[in-house]
């Protein structure tokens, strides 16, 4: 019996601790691609530690983000990284890209 209470008062805690720390969704949109920009994102997360980024849109040319070079042309990338900053920076580098519109879509949880 005791042992019975004491996992149901753990489960009870996890649960509570994982609804307190829900996940954050951040969007920007580029559409001066041919602009170098730092983006940075201030987040009210306690204790993040996975970042989630999702692009989605077009672009004439290859450009770089956070030093993943994406190629021109209908763009729908994603990758997901550890992450425990409450500052979310993205470096957008336009390398040959002039023209397009990016929409990117940033999870930390």
């Amino acid at each position: 019996m005791k042992i019975e209470f004491f996992f149901t008062i753990i489960a009870l805690v996890a649960v509570s601790i994982s609804c307190r720390q829900r996940a954050e969704i951040k969007h920007i949109i580029i559409n001066e691609l041919g602009k170098d920009t730092i983006i940075n994102i201030k987040t009210d997360k306690t204790y993040p530690t996975t970042l989630k980024v999702d692009i989605k849109g077009s672009a004439d040319d290859t450009f770089i983000i956070s030093g993943f070079k994406i190629k021109g042309g209908n763009v729908d990338t994603f990758w997901h990284t550890d992450w425990y900053k409450k500052i979310i920076t993205i470096n957008y580098q336009a390398y040959k890209a002039t023209k397009g519109k990016l929409t990117v879509n940033f999870l930390l949880y």
